[in-house]
């Protein structure tokens, strides 16, 4: 794992997209990608919803911090293109 840089505040670009297929029909695909390491986290949902978009985010947060809770990506920012 990439040590996170402790003299910026990390930073994450979310974007989403829509695309067809011929067996599923629309799929919603949500990507995070961390602006720094360029490192990226995707989930493709046949719902398009808020849950679905804050998946990335959330698989980036565990991947980094080792865990989902209250407080423990304070200061990340997020940035929605």
């Amino acid at each position: 794992m990439v040590p996170i840089r402790q003299d910026i505040p990390p930073s994450v670009i979310s974007s989403q997209s829509r695309h067809s297929t011929r067996t599923d029909g629309w799929v919603w695909v949500f990507a995070c990608v961390d602006h720094d390491t360029a490192e990226a986290w995707a989930h493709v949902a046949k719902v398009g919803d808020r849950f679905a978009a804050l998946q990335p985010v959330c698989d980036a947060v565990i991947d980094r911090w080792g865990r989902l809770d209250a407080d423990v990506a304070r200061g990340l920012a997020l940035r929605h293109d």
